[in-house]
């Protein structure tokens, strides 16, 4: 058997750059699989939240639903009262009485249901 003396410099020196190829693919495989398993671990942190700010918006949105369902109850309720008002106001020959009842109404609610003191005088309505 020849000696690793005997061999021809050039074998030599293509000895160790092979073993220095190995060792690089093999450390580059290494590497590879540890950046491979914190991209994983990124993902599953970004989906995670992800998932957290789509449940802090759903959250909200079943607030305003609910906020908006209030207000509109709201709203049906003063809207009823003066609907009622208007239509069972009493029949007259004239319509000044349901048109001055109806525009009092109309204001109140432009105004933000701000009504004014309880029989206090209305402006007549022509």
């Amino acid at each position: 058997m020849l000696g690793l003396t005997e061999l021809p410099t050039i074998y030599k020196v293509a000895g160790v750059l092979g073993i220095l190829l190995l060792l690089t693919v093999g450390a580059g495989i290494l590497y590879g699989k540890g950046r491979s398993d914190g991209a994983a671990a990124c993902q599953a942190g970004q989906a995670k939240a992800v998932a957290d700010a789509q449940q802090k918006a759903d959250k909200l949105a079943n607030e305003l639903i609910i906020a908006q369902a209030q207000a509109m109850a709201t709203t049906e309720k003063v809207t009823t009262v003066y609907r009622d008002r208007i239509t069972n106001a009493p029949q007259t020959n004239t319509c000044g009485d349901a048109l001055r009842d109806a525009a009092a109404g109309v204001l109140e609610q432009l105004r933000g249901g701000q009504a004014g003191p309880a029989g206090a005088a209305r402006p007549a309505v022509h």
